[in-house]
């Protein structure tokens, strides 16, 4: 079942910041809803998105423009810690690796590695902000970093 964006990012500011030491910017948060819908669909297939919105090629990274419209007005400033969402235990611990992994780099470490990547890499057109990342593409990167993690 997926779940919205907004969800999923609530979700991540709930969690205490204790690796990297900075606060979650709505930069930082448009990279670690990324790098999970994508771990989520290279896991689980096209046709299992963690969250339904579309991700965008923008300038400094993919972005789910919803969250990104939700929290814009704290500019590049720390985004508020939310309440933790009612989410299913597997979901949790799905997110829970993601930022384990993920949420120990800096905002813009997490967009280095972005612009280092095809799903980013193959739909991004300077001064075009609405280009979306396919599903497709997601799969196909991901699944294959996903296989090599489990050899």
């Amino acid at each position: 079942m997926a779940h919205s964006a907004l969800t999923i990012a609530k979700y991540f500011l709930s969690l205490p910041d204790e690796e990297s030491g900075e606060l979650v910017s709505n930069l930082k948060i448009q990279k670690l809803l990324y790098y999970a819908q994508g771990y989520a669909i290279g896991m689980g297939g096209v046709n299992s998105p963690l969250f339904r919105e579309k991700i965008y090629a923008w300038k400094h990274g993919p972005v789910v423009r919803e969250v990104y419209n939700s929290y814009s007005a704290y500019g590049s400033g720390a985004l508020p810690v939310e309440s933790r969402p009612n989410l299913p235990v597997e979901t949790r611990e799905f997110l829970d690796d993601i930022y384990r992994v993920f949420g120990r780099y800096s905002a813009w470490t997490l967009r280095d590695m972005t612009h280092r990547e095809p799903p980013w890499l193959n739909n991004y057109e300077p001064n075009v902000p609405d280009i979306e990342i396919p599903l497709v593409d997601l799969h196909k990167y991901f699944k294959q970093y996903v296989k090599k993690t489990k050899s």
